[in-house]
């Protein structure tokens, strides 16, 4: 709806000075929503990025440094007893948390006793790479984190942004059906352009948002429609 009617009012200027004011506030909310659009969805993108490569991470430790430090700690522990459970692996709760708090607890505690393990074949190597891929790990926590804060920023400002466009083309309404009391085709046009299209329901993370590259002739609409409600 914003785009169609920026478009709208650069193809039919209008002389009137409070409906100038009113095109120059809307190409502004316009320019904004656009760019705040493209963060929202790159918050997306960073959420659900960091989460396939959470699995990813989580399948290449468990397959191959957990596997090497749990036999490691098995064999040990048959000579010292006292390391029984320090190398079982058995995160709290199935999750990535649980996942995550369980490795760094192994890997730590095969830290702690390295010269121990040397002897039952404990390899450098492998636990070089279990930091390695802890510490990509927590990268990506970071980066879904902010992901969804880059997201919600963005929605938040959107839905305000939303709002106020409503309220500026509700005011060109009134002055366009007046003005083009005697055109039909240009006031279906505005009818058309200031149209508006069903929101998400409540609480959905489909939030409206603007439509980037509406400001051109021939831009695609966002993901997320128009915004409502209807002017």
């Amino acid at each position: 709806m914003v785009g169609r009617t920026v478009n709208f009012n650069d193809a039919r200027p209008d002389t009137d000075e409070g409906q100038l004011v009113s095109a120059g506030k809307l190409k502004v909310v316009r320019d904004r929503m656009e760019k705040l659009a493209a963060e929202q969805r790159l918050g997306l993108i960073a959420v659900h990025t960091a989460s396939v490569e959470k699995q990813r991470i989580k399948q290449e430790t468990l397959a191959t440094p957990i596997i090497h430090v749990a036999e490691v700690g098995r064999l040990a522990a048959q000579d010292h007893p006292e390391l029984s459970d320090l190398f079982r692996f058995k995160p709290s709760k199935n999750s990535l948390s649980g996942f995550r708090t369980a490795a760094r607890t192994m890997l730590d505690s095969a830290v702690e006793h390295k010269e121990l393990l040397k002897p039952y074949g404990l390899s450098d190597s492998m636990l070089e790479l279990f930091g390695q891929l802890l510490g990509r790990f927590e990268v990506m926590v970071k980066q879904g984190t902010d992901g969804r804060g880059q997201h919600a920023g963005a929605t938040r400002e959107l839905r305000i942004l939303a709002k106020e466009a409503r309220g500026i083309v509700r005011a060109m309404g009134a002055r366009n059906r007046h003005r083009f009391k005697d055109d039909q085709q240009a006031l279906g046009a505005w009818l058309a352009a200031s149209r508006v299209v069903a929101a998400p329901a409540a609480g959905s993370d489909n939030v409206p948002v603007a439509e980037p590259g509406a400001g051109q002739q021939g831009g695609s609409p966002g993901a997320g429609g128009d915004v409502r409600p209807a002017v």
